[in-house]
């Protein structure tokens, strides 16, 4: 290979803008194509260190959760040691049948829901906020667990988003 035709790309600054990102994705995006296992490689590359941290009961913990309209997702994040928060588990699945009906609110408690109960072991120990009738058998199951609900923008929540939104949990549409 003539070391030339691909000094471009190696000599790729690291993105730190919004627009660059998104230049260099869509240049990912579009050799994709090209490039033999690369879904495998990047799934890979997800879910192993230095991109999962290992969890420290000593440090502060997140969990960011998201829902959409066929799936939910979760990520259970702690602090590094240079204080960014760092991922120590996924989780994502698509909604049953009965849970496609929930409206987009109960859809994202839910997510809450089911985090708490796939990462018990991390999240447990607290009391619970009086909800809506349906959300109150939820509140039983979270009642165990120590944790406040804060509003993310959807721009500032791409971790919990992207996995919530992957097309596979998409149903077959009704004609």
């Amino acid at each position: 290979m003539d070391q030339a035709k691909v000094t471009a790309v190696l000599e790729w600054p690291t993105p730190t803008t919004v627009k660059e990102v998104q230049a260099f994705l869509g240049f990912a995006n579009f050799y994709c194509q090209f490039i033999a296992g690369y879904s495998k490689e990047l799934k890979t590359k997800f879910t192993e260190a230095p991109i999962l941290a290992t969890f420290d009961p000593a440090k502060k913990i997140i969990l960011e959760t998201d829902s959409s309209d066929f799936a939910i997702r979760a990520c259970l994040n702690q602090l590094d040691k240079n204080g960014k928060f760092k991922p120590i588990a996924y989780y994502s699945r698509k909604l049953s049948p009965a849970e496609l009906n929930y409206d987009i609110h109960d859809k994202e408690l839910l997510a809450i829901v089911v985090a708490f109960k796939q990462w018990r072991v991390y999240l447990e120990g607290s009391t619970y906020p009086v909800l809506n009738r349906r959300q109150v058998r939820w509140a039983e199951t979270l009642a165990a667990y120590n944790f406040a609900i804060a509003y993310r923008k959807g721009s500032e929540n791409a971790r919990a988003d992207a996995l919530s939104r992957r097309t596979d949990y998409i149903g077959p549409k009704e004609e």
